[in-house]
Order: structure tokens, then C-alpha cells, then sequence
């Protein structure tokens, strides 16, 4: 048995070397670092600590407030992962670790939709539990038609390659570019002036006669102004068209002579003009239709959304479909076989009801009756014709994207390896 005045001694310096750390704790700091959906869950990650306490704490995650503004409970981890050097620095603590990740089930992140996420490190030394860096700028995920149909959106940008891309993402944005408060941009690269002009057969009566350059941005024009309105929110580029997949590696760098400085820094001086709520561009690893073109400006738009605020509330999206021939019809594949992180629009099931409550595959098809050039009346019957099952729109938050697996992006990186419709780019 241990002597009681050894017990004693023991006992006081236990309690000294405690209140000794408790004097020596600082304040919870930490940061949220990403949101997005992994097999339906959602998944939030960042870092968290007392500052210069070399132990793991807990967090708490709230929806739609902090704890102290009632906020709503969703879950508790421990920030134990591990750590590289640079949160240990601004911890203040060695060899500990304090990274988190959150996984919300499906069931508890569905309640809490599009509500401001605040995560609360846990101080275990008597200070406050304060919340950690960026809280109440992530959200928790949500479709994208709602999110685009709320009052906080009121500006949607799309950016793509040419005229006619944005046929595909067209049944959303039918849904909402006629809402009262709202507004759609597009900003495209080129005219595409390169590729064919379909004169017979139902094509436009002006090829041959007018640049393709000219007809194409006519086309485009008729197409903005039937979604939208107006067809004055809407920007074309003078860059090179006209490159084929083996050139993929130097489109950017010849795009980069048609402006002063980057053309990257060129679309991020546009969206910063437009001050968009949304993003949507084209799918990097193929851009629907493997155009090499498409998946440029798709992973230029990527590469800005990544350093902008745009990434931490999901409000950026790729369209990860690809388009299928299905016998003598053209649609697209069901690309949540891939991705299941996608969320799925049905264009054959859904209505406009600012274009008399046609549906959006209908309405899909009016769009690709504005380019006449590239789709005669044989094109454009297999377009209306296609499958139901051809007839889903699919997006991915660039946060999930950001997330896909190596394995899916092998997938993609194949079927363009697979799939050459094009010897010269439109």
C-alpha cells in the first residue's frame, strides 16, 4: 500500500502539473477546410485545437446557427486526424494531431439542407467553446434547382467553349433565368467558326453565304435571347477554335496570346464582373462530347473556382454527362454509374412553366432548333426522339468533384481515349 503522505505528494503535483496546463490553454482555434457528399453523407473536414495544449479535442457541428444562437446539433467527432506541420505551428503543440472529418448520414443531412454550417471546438480546460474559422460561410448541400429557384441566387453564369454548348444545361436554366430577380450570363471562348455548316436539309440558309463566325454568333444570340429574354447577357471570345484531342496540352497557352496576361485571369476578371451566385461549366475530364475545347475551358473555370469563394458554398458545378448515340438517336448517358455524387435533373418529366408548361426536353430541343447551322432536321429528330432514359442532366458540385476518385477520372480519361467524333474541333 502506498504510504499516504507518497499519496499525498503524488496527488499535489498531479493537481499542479493540471492547473499548470490549464493557465498555459489558449482559445479554440481551428478552420473548416471543405464540405461535400460522399455515398449520400455529408463529409466536412478541417482542423481544430486549444492553442499551445499538445491534445486532440472535440468538436460539435450546428446547422443554421451557433450553439449560442440556437443553432441545431447535427454531430460530434473527435479531432484526431492526422496533421501536417503547418496546424501544428498554428496550434502551438508537436506530435498531436488535429484534424476532423465529419460523416452526417444522409437522413440528418437532408433535414438540414442549405443551412450555414458552424463547428464548435470543445474546450476541456475552462475556456469558451468557440466556433472555429469559416463557420457560417460553408452550407450544407442541396440540389442545385433549388438552389438556383431560392432568393439568395440571383445571378447564374454559364461558361463554356462555343455556341450551342449550352443546349445540354438549357432545361434548368429555362426553369429559372425568367424568374422575377433573377438573371443568366454566358461567356464563351470562341464561335466555334471552325466547324461545319449545315445549309440543307432544314440547316441555315446562310451558310456559304455569311462567316461561320458571323452565323454562329447569331445563333447564339437567338438561343440566349429565347432562354432568357433578352440576349444581352452574353459574351464571346475571339480565341483560336479549331484544335483537335492530340492538341489538348496547347490550347490554353495559344489562348493566352488573344488577351493581355492569362486567359485564365481573363474569364476571373469576367465572373468577378458578373458577380455570379452560381457557376456552371463544362465536365474537365470530357466535356460531355470529349471536345478538347470544352474540357479547357471547363478545368480554367475549375482552376479559378478552387482559389474563390465559390468552392466553400458549393455554388459551382460541372455537367458530368456524356453525350450517347443510341441507335440512329443522340442523348446522354446516365452518369450517376460514374459519379454517384451527381444530382439528376429529368428533363423528360419536368415542366416550364414560363414557356407554357412544356417539358424541359422539349424545351431542350427548341434551344437546338436556334443552331440550324449544326443540327439539320435529321439531327434535330434524333435529339427529340432519343430514349427517356437518355433525357437526365447531371451536375456535381466542384466540391464533389474536387473529391471524385482516381478511378472514376480513369473511366472518364478512357471513353475520350474511346470516343473520337471530331478529326477538327467545332
Amino acid at each position: 500500500m502506498i504510504n499516504k503522505k507518497i499519496y499525498m505528494v503524488m496527488l499535489l503535483i498531479f493537481l499542479g502539473l493540471f492547473s499548470s496546463q490549464i493557465s498555459l490553454a489558449g482559445d479554440v482555434k481551428g478552420h473548416i477546410d471543405e464540405v461535400f457528399e460522399r455515398n449520400g453523407n455529408t463529409i466536412i473536414r478541417g482542423w481544430a485545437c486549444v492553442s499551445s495544449i499538445n491534445a486532440s479535442i472535440y468538436v460539435h457541428a450546428y446547422a443554421g446557427a451557433n450553439y449560442w444562437n440556437n443553432g441545431q446539433f447535427m454531430a460530434s467527432t473527435f479531432a484526431n486526424k492526422y496533421t501536417e506541420g503547418a496546424v501544428n505551428q498554428a496550434c502551438g503543440t508537436s506530435a498531436v494531431w488535429h484534424r476532423f472529418e465529419f460523416n452526417i448520414n444522409k437522413a440528418i443531412a437532408d433535414s438540414h439542407k442549405d443551412k450555414l454550417i458552424y463547428i464548435h471546438g470543445i474546450n476541456p480546460y475552462g475556456g469558451a467553446n468557440l466556433t472555429i474559422g469559416d463557420s457560417g460561410r460553408y452550407r450544407m448541400p442541396i440540389d442545385p434547382l433549388t438552389k438556383m429557384k431560392s432568393s439568395r441566387v440571383k445571378k447564374i453564369l454559364w461558361v463554356a467553349a462555343h455556341p450551342d454548348d449550352e443546349i445540354i444545361i438549357s432545361p434548368l436554366l429555362g426553369e429559372v433565368c425568367k424568374m422575377p430577380g433573377k438573371s443568366c450570363s454566358f461567356v464563351l471562348a470562341n464561335s466555334g467558326y471552325k466547324g461545319v455548316c449545315y445549309k440543307d436539309n432544314g440547316g441555315n440558309s446562310n451558310c456559304g453565304q455569311l462567316s461561320n463566325d458571323t452565323i454562329r454568333r447569331m445563333e447564339m444570340r437567338a438561343s440566349v435571347d429565347y432562354i432568357e429574354g433578352t440576349g444581352e447577357n452574353l459574351e464571346i471570345h475571339h480565341t483560336k477554335n479549331g484544335f483537335t484531342a492530340d492538341e489538348i496540352g496547347i490550347i490554353e497557352s495559344d489562348w493566352n496570346t488573344s488577351v493581355t496576361g492569362s486567359y485564365k485571369n481573363y474569364i476571373k476578371n469576367k465572373i468577378n464582373e458578373v458577380k455570379p451566385d452560381i457557376i456552371i461549366t463544362h465536365d474537365p475530364r470530357h466535356g460531355t462530347t470529349c471536345h478538347p475545347e470544352h474540357r479547357v475551358i471547363g478545368d480554367i473555370v475549375y482552376r479559378i473556382v478552387k482559389e474563390s469563394p465559390f468552392m466553400i458554398r458549393n455554388d459551382a458545378y460541372v455537367v458530368t454527362n456524356r453525350r450517347v448515340v443510341v441507335g440512329d438517336k443522340i442523348g446522354l448517358d446516365s452518369a450517376n454509374t460514374v459519379d454517384p455524387s451527381n444530382w439528376q435533373y429529368n428533363a423528360n418529366t419536368s415542366r416550364l412553366p414560363y414557356f407554357g408548361n412544356i417539358t424541359g426536353w422539349n424545351f431542350l430541343t427548341n434551344v437546338v432548333s436556334k443552331h440550324p447551322s449544326q443540327f439539320n432536321a435529321s439531327l434535330r429528330y434524333a435529339i427529340a426522339t432519343v430514349p427517356a432514359e437518355n433525357r437526365r442532366i447531371s451536375l456535381q458540385s466542384m466540391a464533389n468533384y474536387a473529391n471524385t476518385n482516381s478511378a472514376n477520372e480513369a473511366i472518364h480519361e478512357k471513353w475520350c481515349a474511346d470516343y473520337t467524333p471530331y478529326n477538327n474541333s467545332k
